[in-house]
């Protein structure tokens, strides 16, 4: 399915491998306004402010996680921090 924009056609989308996370977790320190992004090899990690002292992480979940149900923060901990 394409969808249009304006003048502009954007490509159609697709089906990934990979899963994604979504946590909304609290960060000790002063409130900051920052937006970080890490890109290595094979991994995405995206961090920004919701609101005073809550910051929302968004990543992949790693290859090994993949599969196991339900996961916690505490599973993704180690990839996030």
């Amino acid at each position: 399915m394409r969808t249009f924009v304006g003048a502009m056609v954007l490509p159609a989308g697709g089906t990934y491998d990979k899963v994604f996370y979504v946590a909304d977790v609290p960060i000790a320190g002063e409130p900051s306004s920052d937006f970080f992004i890490n890109f290595a090899d094979r991994e995405l990690g995206i961090m920004l402010p919701v609101r005073p002292g809550v910051k929302r992480l968004i990543g992949i979940v790693p290859p090994s996680l993949n599969g196991r149900g339900a996961l916690t923060f505490d599973d993704l901990r180690r990839g996030a921090e």
